[in-house]
């Protein structure tokens, strides 16, 4: 009883587990991103390649794994539209804004900027109709209260750029702090980034309906 009970627990966990290594594995991804750009990439060309990568690798996975569906398959033209806007700001808007602001800012700045996401999907919800809002039942007036404290939280950060907490002299050229022009504008390109995620998500239920 008592492994039957841990393993029960163990699972309960696992999708938090996913999560929060899903969050280490983008942290050290932004990180490894921003070296390369102080290495000399471009951000553009950065997002040809990994889109270039993800499609090889990604593209024969996805018809040998459905290839008994693939006859059943039908988008019609209002499917097609919704998978191409989906793809168009989901991927390549999205990572273009993400890198060029991640090239301008911090690796932390564009980590933090990504706590927007929920605030700005749970308005596109609300203006599109997935959601709604009743100011009389708590459910709502807390999904309002967090989406100010996740714009709230992301302003402050964007728009001012505090002292360094530890005292380090680390001489990496990914380490140096930006200017505060390019901190701002970097912040601007990854507020653009999370809209454009948000707006992916809006459109990925939408694609669902569709077919």
């Amino acid at each position: 009883m008592a492994g039957g009970h841990i393993r029960a627990v163990v699972e309960g966990y696992r999708p938090c587990a996913a999560m929060v290594a899903t969050q280490c594995i983008f942290a050290a991804m932004t990180l490894w991103v921003k070296a390369a750009f102080a290495g000399g990439m471009s951000p553009t060309v950065f997002v040809v390649y990994r889109q270039a990568v993800a499609t090889l690798v990604l593209a024969p996975i996805a018809i040998v794994s459905n290839r008994s569906m693939l006859k059943d398959m039908r988008l019609g033209m209002k499917g097609f539209f919704l998978v191409f806007m989906a793809a168009l700001f989901g991927a390549t808007v999205n990572q273009n804004l993400c890198y060029h602001g991640l090239h301008l800012g911090t690796s932390s700045l564009a980590t933090t900027m990504t706590n927007l996401i929920p605030a700005i999907t749970f308005a596109m919800a609300v203006a599109v109709g997935q959601e709604r809002v009743n100011i009389k039942e708590v459910a709502s007036i807390a999904k309002v209260l967090g989406t100010a404290v996740c714009i709230g939280g992301a302003i402050t950060i964007a728009f001012f750029k505090g002292p360094k907490l530890l005292k380090l002299s680390l001489h990496d050229s990914y380490m140096l702090t930006p200017s505060s022009s390019d901190w701002v504008m970097g912040a601007l390109f990854l507020i653009g980034s999370s809209s454009c995620w948000s707006l992916w998500l809006i459109l990925q239920q939408l694609v669902r309906t569709a077919m």
